[in-house]
């Protein structure tokens, strides 16, 4: 299992990572989204997974900033 689905994190939250997945020059040819409907937030959490492993260095640090602000904003 990946790390990123061991973190308790919101089908919401995830969500909005994958957002700023889909949004990087990488998948900008490719729906990784609609994917995530049919998904259970176990399974978007992996898919998540796979799509970042796959980004360029820079969408990476995207990617992780979206998610580092959102768990912030839980914790203030």
């Amino acid at each position: 299992m990946s790390t990123i689905s061991t973190i308790p994190l919101s089908r919401q939250t995830l969500l909005r990572v994958l957002t700023t997945i889909q949004n990087s020059p990488r998948y900008a040819a490719q729906d990784i989204m609609s994917f995530a409907g049919m998904c259970t937030t176990d399974e978007v959490a992996e898919h998540i997974w796979a799509c970042f492993a796959r980004l360029p260095d820079a969408d990476k640090a995207r990617a992780l900033n979206t998610l580092r602000g959102h768990v912030s904003s839980l914790a203030a």
